[in-house]
């Protein structure tokens, strides 16, 4: 019987090491590209700055066919498309100082909720331009 020297044991070694790994390479490829067709999207808020006392709130819920828009937890807009935009100012929706949570609902699918603090002041708009720009991470 033969013996292999040291030589010989650590190529047989790496050949197999290599063929284990590729094999795991490949299995791991195949579970990851079976994954979901097409996940969900969920909706895009956010909300800009419009002249010196007004809002821009604009959303994006594609591929749904509606969307609908909430303050604080309480319906606004009913039906919109989902793409859109809209300009606010005080007197209308956001006429009382405060910080106003906002949502949007498109598909089933909610978007982050994006904080709008009023009334416009330096103060309140980079409170107001700091949620936007992290879609509500931060919860600010």
């Amino acid at each position: 019987m033969r013996v292999p020297n040291t030589v010989t044991r650590r190529t047989v070694a790496r050949t197999a090491l290599a063929a284990a790994t590729a094999i795991a390479a490949a299995t791991t490829t195949a579970v990851v590209a079976a994954g979901p067709a097409a996940a969900a999207t969920p909706p895009s808020l956010t909300v800009g700055l419009s002249g010196t006392k007004t809002w821009s709130i604009t959303w994006d819920g594609t591929p749904a066919k509606t969307c609908d828009f909430y303050v604080n937890g309480d319906l606004i807009e009913d039906a919109h498309g989902p793409k859109d935009s809209v300009v606010v100012g005080n007197a209308a929706l956001f006429a009382k100082a405060g910080d106003y949570r906002l949502t949007l609902e498109c598909g089933g699918q909610k978007s982050n909720v994006v904080h709008l603090y009023s009334p416009r002041n330096p103060l309140n708009d980079l409170r107001t331009q700091f949620s936007s720009a992290t879609a509500g991470a931060f919860g600010s």
